[in-house]
């Protein structure tokens, strides 16, 4: 069994409640790490995939998401109220970015197939 932990960037309450009860359902790990220990927080996680709000002032600048993507191996999902084409064509350091909805209706699958990715990769 792979030991899932969500690492949450972001201050959506709705959001979060929503991530607490998948947690609980499906034994995840779930951590708000704070922005100025970060790594210290999520250094001895062994599998983790962040969440990270583009619209935060504090979560969506450039230095601290390259820094997060170079500091860790973890899949980064990104989500922004509304994406347009420009930010789909950037590289950006994150692997998958959303709009807030799509990502609040879909968390289950998107950490159903990231696991299953995860468990492809390591059965190999």
């Amino acid at each position: 069994m792979i030991n899932l932990t969500l690492i949450c960037f972001f201050d959506d309450i709705e959001l979060s409640m929503k991530l607490v009860s998948i947690c609980n359902k499906n034994d995840y790990g779930l951590v708000f790490p704070e922005l100025e220990n970060y790594l210290k927080e999520i250094n001895d996680i062994k599998m983790g995939v962040v969440i990270l709000d583009l619209d935060s002032n504090a979560y969506g600048k450039s230095n601290f998401l390259n820094q997060l993507y170079d500091s860790t191996y973890f899949p980064i999902i990104a989500f922004k109220e509304k994406i347009n084409k420009k930010i789909k064509q950037e590289n950006n350091n994150f692997d998958i970015i959303l709009d807030k909805k799509t990502l609040k209706t879909n968390l289950s699958l998107i950490f159903e197939q990231i696991l299953n990715e995860i468990k492809s990769k390591t059965l190999k």
